[in-house]
């Protein structure tokens, strides 16, 4: 006659099969733990309101738009300003545990950078460019977008390095 797994024929079948059952309610406890963090991890940090709101701002970006727009879109000054040969660079901070500050060493605001190269390279900061017009030239989300948005097109990376130095 068959019996089901949980009927016991002796004490050490029923010690090995509490052991089974204790270990799989263990690791279903452990296994909702994990899968709970992990929903709080994604849904929680990088899909709250703020950082919401801030990548529709990102993708809301247009070029041709005045720095007032921008400022009105991002609600803000700039984190970070500098230039780069005619243009103006701004960078703005997403909202976030991962984004980075900027270095101790980064030259302060409103520096003129000989080289493209040398533009500051900071994870998660969007990176505008505005020509001498004011109006926003190029721009990219550095680490989180595929493309640097510009004028002249799409180019792939994520920084306004990618551009050739004389599109700025």
């Amino acid at each position: 006659m068959l019996r089901a797994f949980w009927t016991f024929d002796t004490r050490e079948t029923m010690k090995i099969t509490r052991k089974i059952k204790l270990t799989m309610l263990v690791g279903g406890f452990v296994s909702c733990a994990i899968l709970s963090l992990g929903y709080y991890l994604t849904e929680g940090l990088a899909l709250s309101s703020a950082g919401r709101n801030f990548y529709r701002n990102y993708k809301a970006l247009r070029i041709g738009m005045s720095k007032t727009e921008v400022q009105v879109l991002f609600g803000n000054t700039p984190d970070y300003a500098c230039r780069f040969s005619k243009s103006e660079i701004w960078y703005y901070r997403a909202p976030g545990w991962f984004t980075r500050a900027f270095p101790e060493n980064t030259p302060e605001r409103g520096t003129l950078y000989q080289n493209i190269a040398d533009l500051p390279d900071v994870y998660d900061h969007v990176q505008l460019a505005f020509d001498s017009n004011s109006q926003l030239t190029a721009f990219t989300w550095i680490g989180e977008s595929y493309t640097v948005e510009s004028g002249s097109g799409s180019v792939k990376g994520s920084h306004l390095k990618n551009l050739k130095p004389d599109s700025l």
